[in-house]
């Protein structure tokens, strides 16, 4: 036996001094003494002196219940019959508290199922303030929002009306610059020379015309525009001179070139006449002209004369020339 093992009674070490008694079934180690061993002193002298007996402890014997030594069959058995072979030797089979073990098992299903629902109930709230957050930033987000689609809606109408007083007074800035070119015409149709003398020029077409030279009281090259021959620009004594025959000469014709005569426009009389010119013969429109410093338009000799101010009057006749197609 090991020295160092202990009584499972009183954890005491088991010595040769005091002794110790081993069970015979599961080994267990007590003192021999009757503290320990439950034994009175008789018995504990008798197993130390029989080598042939055993003890058993009290949990031991518990589970393994009394055998009786003594065997007295009921009916007698032949000799010749086979000897019965020992029965195993009964082993300990522990016992089961089934009520205890399904209390036990309830309370730890219960302890795991009030932490998950602990956790739950913390996501829960967690998700819900988070939520509660997101309704009040959105919340917060619309009002933001109704407040900007309001301002962009003051904002557009009042860029729409600074946009129709702006056009207002581009339009009365092209008719006062337009009004200023009350006493120019405009010659067209006459290429530039190398030392060209503009008044021998002006006196051919006034002598075409049968004109007063003395009428013009200047003459200038203008630079080109648009890619086209430059013009040149005569400059009336009075206004009223440009009703005179100068206006005639439209379809005449100097040297074999086609001369034009005409009041003398702005850039951008002279832009929005040339749009109208590319963009209305295609939709339709048999006349385009200009008279006194105004941009006409004419479907046809039947239809009614048109003005036009801008690119967006353009834009609305070549719309409407399409829905009548």
């Amino acid at each position: 036996m090991p020295k160092s093992r202990r009584c499972d009674k009183c954890q005491k070490t088991v010595t040769k001094i005091s002794p110790g008694l081993e069970c015979s079934k599961c080994d267990k180690l007590v003192h021999s003494k009757s503290e320990c061993s439950g034994l009175t002193s008789k018995q504990v002298s008798a197993l130390r002196n029989a080598s042939n007996l055993e003890w058993t402890c009290d949990e031991c014997q518990l589970y393994s219940p009394p055998r009786k030594s003594f065997v007295e069959p009921e009916d007698d058995e032949d000799e010749n019959e086979t000897p019965a072979q020992p029965k195993p030797t009964n082993s300990i089979v522990p016992t089961i508290d089934v009520k205890k073990l399904l209390t036990d098992i309830s309370l730890e299903v219960e302890r795991a199922i009030k932490k998950e629902l602990q956790e739950l109930n913390y996501n829960v709230e967690f998700y819900s303030e988070k939520m509660s957050g997101i309704e009040q930033e959105n919340k917060e987000l619309k009002e933001k929002i109704k407040t900007l689609e309001t301002t962009n809606k003051h904002l557009t109408n009042s860029n729409k009306h600074l946009e129709t007083r702006i056009a207002a007074l581009e339009q009365r800035h092209s008719e006062y610059e337009q009004s200023r070119l009350g006493k120019y015409i405009e010659i067209i149709g006459i290429p530039p020379q190398e030392k060209e003398n503009l008044d021998q020029i002006v006196s051919q077409i006034a002598s075409k015309l049968k004109q007063d030279v003395k009428r013009v009281k200047s003459a200038v090259r203008l630079n080109t525009y648009k890619g086209k021959s430059s013009s040149i620009q005569l400059k009336l004594i009075d206004e009223q001179e440009q009703n005179s025959g100068y206006k005639t000469l439209s379809q005449e014709t100097i040297a074999n070139d086609k001369i034009i005569i005409r009041q003398a426009l702005t850039n951008f009389n002279k832009e929005l006449l040339w749009q109208a010119k590319q963009k209305l013969k295609d939709a339709g429109y048999k006349y385009i002209w200009q008279k006194n410093g105004k941009i006409l338009a004419r479907r046809d000799d039947k239809e009614k004369v048109y003005s036009i101010r801008n690119t967006e009057d353009i834009k609305k006749l070549a719309c409407v020339s399409l829905k009548i197609k």
